[in-house]
């Protein structure tokens, strides 16, 4: 029932004939059922603090965005998670060294 109401105010502003480009699921973060450079944007709320791997999720959030797609990843007291994102960010070729958490990553 949660995911109907999650996917029925995800959508409600939207026009009609985009409400089918949102989908709401649920799965191992750690390891998304979803193809490579498939989504445009992921979202994962307050879940990555109980994460036993938060890298592999930075990871496959990496693997499944596509090219210039978002994901917001909200969470509470995680004071590592800027320097997580930098790590998997530098493996992964999406910045280099001279870029900083702050430029890798935005925090409200």
């Amino acid at each position: 029932q949660m995911l109907d109401i999650l996917s029925m105010k995800s959508t409600r502003d939207l026009p009609a004939h985009k409400q089918s480009w949102v989908t709401c699921e649920v799965m191992d973060a750690q390891n998304l059922l979803v193809a490579d450079n498939s989504i445009n944007f992921l979202g994962c709320v307050f879940g990555v603090m109980f994460f036993p791997d938060r890298v592999q999720y930075f990871r496959e959030v990496l693997r499944v965005l596509k090219p210039k797609g978002r994901a917001a990843t909200m969470a509470w007291k995680v004071n590592d998670l800027p320097f997580l994102v930098e790590r998997v960010l530098l493996d992964n070729g999406r910045i280099t060294k001279d870029q900083t958490p702050q430029k890798a990553t935005r925090f409200a």
